[in-house]
Order: C-alpha cells, then structure tokens, then sequence
C-alpha cells in the first residue's frame, strides 16, 4: 500500500477520511477534527474544498498582507482628494482677487502704477503661488508613494518567500552520501530503509545533487517527493541512520529557504544558550514543523 493512503497527522492508513485541496494530504475524519455528522453533510456537494490547518494560516496571512497594502492605497486617494479640493480653494481665491482688482482699476489708474503693470505683477504672484504649491503637491505625494511603493515590496518578497516555502514542503536534504556512477541505487536504497519499504518509484519526483562536483567534497542530493506524506514518514525515522554502519554519517532534513535556515540557526544557538546557563541540569532542543520551532526544556 502506497504510503500516500496514510493520514499525515498520525501515519496510519485512511480508509474514510478527507483530503487537503491545497495539499492533497490524506487526514482521518478524527485527525481532521471533521466530525462524521458535518463530513456527511458536505459530501456530496461538488463544490466543496476542505483546507487543512497549515494551508489554512498561509491563506490568512496573505489576505492579512494585501488588506494592509489596500489600507495605504486608501489613504493615497485620500490624499489625491484633499489636494484636488485644496487647488480647486486656491484658484476660487484667485478669481475673487482678479474681480477686485478689476472693480478697482480707476483707483489704480490714480496711481503711477498702471492696470496694465498691476496685470503682470498679479500674473507674476499667481506664477510664484502656483509653483510654490506645486512643490508642496508633488513633495507630499512622492512622500505617499514612496511609503506605497515599499509596502508593495514588503508584501511582494513576502509572497515570494510563501510560495518558496510552500513548493519546498514536499522536498527532502540528504547530506554526507558518498557519490557514485550510480546515485539513484544508493538514493533510493537509502529512502527504502527509512521508509520501511513502502516507498515507490512514483513516490519520487526528481532528485540530483546541489552544486559543481568538487574532487573530495560530498555534495547534498535534494529529494523532490509527489507528496510529503513520503517525506514525513522518512525524517520521523531518521534516527535509524545511527544503526547502519553505512550510513550513520548520512544525515536528512527539510529543504528550508534561507530565511528559515537563518531563523532555526537563530533559535539553536539559543538553545545552547539556554542550556549552559541552566544549573539544574536541563537540555534544551528545538522542536517542532518547519517555520513553527520552539525550544523546549526537558530533563537529561
């Protein structure tokens, strides 16, 4: 039996259950926490998509990112509106002005300064005013575009970091695994001990190593299942590699991006931290799904 036909929360095989339309991942009505009562009721509606938890809070967190990005375009339009009104006051002032100048112009004929000259210099005024304004216009608007405009790239990386993380989740790091003529009978020797010989040519998409084949370095291979219920299965007994006397220098993780290497990188050195400050004799170990670790404390 494949080990696609298992529930990804607890590895057993699913005879009834539910299937993740994000990821596909087979999950026990119970596991699923789907009650038989609710499962019979939306059954049979075609249209009916069931997303898992971790699927789930990815979908949220991007809906969170573009609410956020449509706030600042909100308030751009805002801005663009009391601009609008502002230039829409200033050019009403200027024809008030305009009516009282020429309401007064046989007053201004008394003067040695003519209609005429008191024209240009109001066109000179009008000139100064309008570009003065102009520049608080396009200063201030340039500031809002600036803030949008980094927004924008904020939500985009951190799109680009989701999709990253999300197409990584179904693929495998094998590192120390001595190179050959022949990799994929050393490869797929290696998942067929780890997964208890379940595993199936089918289950693997692709692999092949990372990098330029250096004369005594051993280069990672990455491991692309079609789904990661394989790939769960083979990391859940990756301590097994410690009792082959042909692989116990191999060791298999998760295909992390680099902001996730950096973060459990982070987290492990305050681990370590923790635990040679710690006098009663505690370890510390991260713990827990990619991009969810914790630190927790247990006793030697």
């Amino acid at each position: 039996m494949s080990s696609r036909d298992k529930c990804i929360k607890c590895m057993k095989v699913v005879k009834e259950g539910i299937q993740c339309f994000q990821c596909e991942c087979q999950y026990h009505l119970k596991c699923a926490n789907v009650t038989d009562e609710l499962f019979e009721a939306v059954h049979p509606i075609r249209n009916f998509l069931w997303v898992c938890d971790g699927c789930l809070k990815m979908t949220h967190n991007i809906k969170s990112l573009t609410k956020s990005i449509d706030g600042y375009r909100s308030d751009v339009n805002t801005g663009f509106d009391k601009v609008n009104e502002k230039t829409n006051s200033i050019k009403l002032e200027f024809e008030e002005l305009k009516k009282s100048i020429d309401l007064n112009s046989s007053k201004i004929d008394e003067m040695s300064i003519t209609k005429g000259d008191m024209n240009v210099i109001f066109d000179n005024v009008k000139g100064e005013l309008n570009s003065t304004w102009a520049d608080i216009v396009n200063r201030e608007i340039g500031k809002n575009i600036d803030v949008v405009g980094k927004e924008v790239k904020l939500v985009q990386k951190t799109l680009n970091d989701a999709t990253e993380a999300k197409d990584r989740e179904k693929n495998l790091m094998i590192f120390q695994l001595k190179e050959s003529t022949d990799d994929k009978e050393s490869v797929f020797k290696l998942l067929r001990f780890l997964s208890g010989d379940t595993l199936k040519d089918s289950d693997v998409l692709k692999f092949f190593r990372l990098g330029k084949k250096v004369e005594g370095l051993t280069r990672p291979v990455l491991v692309k299942f079609e789904n990661n219920i394989v790939k769960e299965l083979i990391l859940r007994s990756s301590h097994k590699l410690k009792t082959n006397s042909e692989l116990n220098m191999v060791r298999v993780s998760h295909d992390l991006t680099v902001e996730q290497r950096s973060q459990l990188k982070e987290l492990v050195g305050e681990a370590k931290t923790k635990e040679g400050e710690c006098k009663d004799g505690f370890l510390f170990r991260v713990r827990g799904a990619v991009g969810k670790w914790r630190i927790v404390k247990f006793r030697k």
